[in-house]
């Protein structure tokens, strides 16, 4: 979602300019109260993001991170500098894709990322047919458990959980493009 001039920050803003074809960026979740912008383009939030690491053997890192965001002309945040890691994580490529994978002729309804003490886990829910909404990213922060033998979605641990209404159609992009990597 785009900020239009003199607006009030939305519940989520799109995070412009990211290079990297293997990192893909949440939009920005800006950190309540929004208010606390004091009219200031730039403002502190909160997003979700996974990065393929090539050189480790395919291994996707996932992150939870507090950054400060300084909103542009055209209604999108450029990040900041180095933010504040929430929550971090790693899988292997080929389990990632597997978890975050809708078989054909299903939508996800949500991607559901689990941050537990001793790693990372991903679920994605999905129905048959279309729905008129786009899939929630969900980010749970399991503080002081570790990650169980079998997955579980997570909730009854969750100290923190957030939701990314938007951004699954950009991480369905990227996943693809995780997928099928040109060379």
């Amino acid at each position: 979602m785009k900020v239009k001039k003199n607006a009030h920050l939305p519940p989520w803003v799109d995070v412009s300019g990211n290079a990297n074809k293997d990192y893909w960026i949440s939009p920005a979740l800006p950190w309540m109260p929004v208010s606390d912008t004091d009219g200031r383009d730039d403002f502190s939030g909160i997003v979700l993001t996974a990065l393929l690491h090539r050189i480790r053997s395919g291994v996707v890192e996932m992150r939870l991170e507090r950054r400060r965001f300084m909103l542009k002309r055209d209604g999108t945040a450029t990040i900041g500098a180095i933010g504040q890691t929430v929550a971090f994580g790693t899988m292997p490529l080929k389990k990632f894709l597997a978890a975050t994978d809708v078989s054909i002729g299903r939508k996800a309804t949500a991607r559901i990322f689990t941050f537990y003490e001793t790693g990372v886990d991903v679920i994605t829910t999905s129905v048959a047919g279309g729905l008129p909404y786009d899939a929630q990213m969900v980010a749970n922060v399991c503080r002081g458990y570790d990650k169980p033998d079998k997955f579980i979605a997570g909730t009854n641990y969750a100290s923190m959980t957030f939701l990314f209404n938007e951004g699954n159609k950009s991480f369905e992009k990227w996943r693809k493009g995780l997928e099928c990597p040109k060379r």
